[in-house]
C-alpha cells in the first residue's frame, strides 16, 4: 500500500504488531506454579502477577490486594488470640488477688513486721500459704541486704552489759546509716539480744559465730533471723562491727 503526498509517493509504515510478546521461561514458570519460590505457587499470587502484566491500573491494584489479603487475615487472627490470652491471664491474676483476705495479710504482718503491701504481694505469690510467704519475704530480705551493703554507716550504738556480780562484761558495736534508726525499737532490741547472748551464752570469737546462736528472749529464733527481720523492717545498712567480752571485776554504764 502506498500513500500519495504531492508529487511523491512513499510506502506507508507497517502497522505495529499489537500481539503480546511471548513470555519468557521464568514468567511461564511463575504463572504456572513451577518456579522455585513457594509464593509463586499460590493461586492468588499468580493472578496478581498476571493482572500486573496486562490490564489497567485498577486491575493491578486488585491483584496486589488479593496477594496481601491472606497475610492481613492471619495477622488479625493472631492479634485476637493474643488479646484473649492476655485478658485470661489478667482475670486469673485478679481472682488470685481477690482470694487474699485482709486477715491473712494482717497475720503475716504481725509475724514479720514488714509493710502491708509486701506481705500482700508475698501471699499472692505463695497462693495464700503463710509459710511459703515467709520464705519469699526472707529471700527478698537477702536481696535487700546485698543492695544496701555498699552504703556508708556513720551512725550507730555501742551497747554494753555487765554481770550482776561484776565477774564479766560485754560490749557490742552496731552501726547504721542514720541517727533516728540508732534510737528505734528494733535496733535497740537487736543490740540488747546480742549483749545478752554474748554474756550468758557459750561465747563467740566472731560476729558470724554469735549470729548463729539462738536468741535469748525468743526461743526457736536465731540472732541472724532477728538481724534479718530488723534489716527488712528498717531497710538500712546495719553492720555489727565489733564484739568484746571482758573478765571481771568490771562494771558497765550507759
Amino acid at each position: 500500500m502506498r500513500c500519495w503526498r504531492g508529487n511523491r509517493s512513499f510506502p506507508s509504515s507497517p502497522k505495529k504488531n499489537r500481539r503480546a510478546r511471548p513470555r519468557s521461561r521464568r514468567c511461564r514458570s511463575e504463572s504456572t506454579g513451577r518456579g522455585r519460590a513457594s509464593l509463586a505457587r499460590w493461586p492468588g499470587f499468580q493472578r496478581a502477577i498476571q493482572s500486573t502484566r496486562r490490564g489497567t491500573t485498577s486491575n493491578r491494584w486488585h491483584g496486589w490486594r488479593v496477594c496481601l489479603i491472606g497475610p492481613l487475615v492471619v495477622c488479625v487472627a493472631v492479634s485476637s488470640v493474643l488479646r484473649f490470652v492476655i485478658c485470661l491471664i489478667l482475670a486469673r491474676r485478679n481472682m488470685k488477688m481477690a482470694e487474699i483476705t485482709a486477715e491473712a495479710v494482717r497475720a503475716l504482718r504481725e509475724r514479720t513486721d514488714l509493710p502491708m503491701m509486701e506481705c500482700k504481694k508475698a501471699l499472692t505469690e505463695a497462693g495464700g500459704d503463710q509459710e511459703k510467704a515467709v520464705q519469699i519475704l526472707k529471700e527478698k530480705v537477702k536481696g535487700l541486704k546485698v543492695k544496701v551493703a555498699d552504703r556508708m554507716t556513720s551512725e550507730g550504738r555501742v551497747a554494753s552489759l555487765a554481770a550482776a556480780d561484776g565477774s564479766a562484761a560485754v560490749m557490742v558495736e552496731v552501726q547504721c546509716e542514720t541517727a533516728p534508726v540508732a534510737k528505734s525499737e528494733g535496733f535497740l532490741l537487736l543490740c540488747d539480744q546480742l549483749c545478752k547472748q554474748l554474756l550468758n551464752g557459750p561465747g563467740a570469737d566472731s560476729v558470724d559465730s554469735l549470729l548463729s546462736q539462738s536468741c535469748p528472749d525468743k526461743p526457736g529464733q536465731t540472732l541472724r533471723e532477728l538481724y534479718d527481720d530488723v534489716l527488712g523492717k528498717i531497710r538500712e545498712n546495719i553492720v555489727i562491727a565489733r564484739i568484746m567480752k571482758l573478765a571481771g571485776p568490771v562494771a558497765a554504764y550507759t
